[in-house]
């Protein structure tokens, strides 16, 4: 369902490497973006993928291109992340 007089429009994700996947629950992944950030950062368990949109404008975006992936070794469960600015990610766990 979308709000009146907006409507719902695919993304396209590109460059995505053959072993990358999103979580399989919609409630396992968050996405983390903010005005002052260039790039779009999306937490999948103890894996963070960091996208570039192709436009400036959120309403221009059609597609996100893959960047990178931080892969975290760690036993606890990733709760959240905090990126203050781009390159500098606070991970918060379970401990």
């Amino acid at each position: 369902m979308t709000a009146k007089g907006y409507e719902e429009n695919g993304l396209i994700l590109n460059k995505i490497p053959g072993s990358y996947t999103l979580g399989q629950s919609e409630k396992n992944t968050r996405l983390i973006l903010g005005s002052n950030l260039k790039y779009i950062y999306v937490l999948d368990k103890n894996r963070i993928g960091i996208f570039e949109p192709d436009a400036k404008r959120f309403q221009d975006i059609k597609a996100w291109n893959y960047i990178a992936q931080i892969e975290l070794e760690t036993p606890e469960e990733i709760r959240n992340i905090s990126i203050p600015r781009d390159g500098k990610v606070y991970v918060v766990t379970n401990l």
